[in-house]
């Protein structure tokens, strides 16, 4: 479920709908993402599953603020266990190129099946969501 705590608008049945309201689904900006602790640039890190859940909500919630609820796909809700997938990553990565005009944050693009995942990639993806003004 979307992060409610920028604030419905009484247009909305609920801020976890993932469709635009007259006027958009926050009436202010919802808190900025806070996971991701345990990554740094170059060392080893472990992404919870409820870690990335959280971040996949938190897009939806900016997306609801910009009012761009609708221009978003869902994302896959992961497991603890769940092997970690390239279509994963580039599902938030085709979110923030939803949401890249409001994004003052370089973040890392597409990931093919293979390629490396660095931990920095989570900071990047982190900090540029929470650019969002």
């Amino acid at each position: 479920m979307a992060d409610c705590t920028g604030g419905c608008a009484a247009t909305c049945v609920t801020c976890a709908s993932l469709g635009d309201c007259t006027g958009g689904a926050y009436m202010s900006k919802p808190a900025n993402f806070t996971g991701f602790d345990n990554v740094s640039s170059g060392g080893e890190f472990n992404i919870t599953a409820n870690d990335w859940n959280d971040f996949t909500d938190k897009i939806i919630a900016f997306a609801l603020y910009k009012s761009e609820g609708n221009e978003i796909d869902s994302f896959t809700t992961v497991s603890s266990g769940d092997d970690f997938r390239a279509s994963y990553f580039n599902e938030v990565i085709d979110g923030l190129d939803t949401l890249s005009s409001y994004i003052s944050k370089s973040y890392p693009s597409r990931k093919s099946k293979g390629d490396t995942i660095y931990a920095e990639y989570f900071t990047k993806i982190k900090d540029a969501l929470n650019s969002i003004g």
